[in-house]
């Protein structure tokens, strides 16, 4: 009896975890297709699309890694700025990560400020320097104000937001209940995981 109880056991959590696999897989899914989305949305903006498209010239210079960091202030600003260069579940710095080939760091310092580090791997230096600058500017664009025009880039953020949200309540509201706890409970650790993107990001 008790191996019969043990192979039901192991049965369940067999069962429970694949189901946990298969939610996870979705997200996944989910998340890839919005930062595709996402990248085309802003490589439609003329301002993106104008830094973008300036061709990358000879190699030249020493082969080495590049780093480039500036200082923004986030006093006095309609929108918050991390929030604003992150995006929705990251989905913004990734854009222009890929885009650009760079990596991005966000740091909070004093005085309500934010470091932003832009890095790039092994290159030539004519190219990695366009690289550093094409992802500097980006940020530039992300973060202007049009006070008399449409806020594309707050419209694109906001659009994927809501369609993460109605996509996460479609696949948690199709799926039971996994060990007695209510689905919304596997939701809220991707919304730490995104959390915990803001502050390392």
């Amino acid at each position: 009896m008790s191996s019969l109880s043990q192979l039901s056991s192991t049965g369940k959590q067999v069962d429970e975890d694949s189901t946990e696999q298969f939610i996870m897989q979705l997200i996944i899914n989910v998340e890839e297709h919005i930062l595709l989305h996402h990248v085309n949305k802003l490589l439609a903006l003329p301002m993106i699309q104008n830094i973008i498209q300036i061709p990358t010239p000879e190699p030249s210079g020493q082969i080495k890694k590049g780093f480039a960091e500036t200082c923004y202030s986030t006093a006095g600003l309609p929108y918050n700025m991390a929030g604003r260069i992150i995006g929705p579940r990251g989905c913004t710095v990734k854009a222009i990560q890929l885009l650009c080939g760079c990596g991005i760091e966000l740091n909070f310092i004093k005085n309500n400020k934010i470091k932003v580090i832009v890095s790039t791997e092994n290159d030539y230096e004519s190219i990695l320097m366009l690289k550093l600058w094409k992802a500097l500017q980006c940020i530039n664009c992300l973060l202007e104000i049009h006070p008399f025009g449409k806020d594309f880039v707050g419209e694109i953020q906001q659009a994927d937001s809501q369609f993460w949200e109605r996509q996460m309540e479609i696949i948690f509201n199709s799926l039971p209940n996994i060990s007695g706890l209510p689905v919304s409970q596997y939701d809220a650790t991707f919304t730490v995981s995104s959390e915990n993107l803001k502050r390392t990001c």
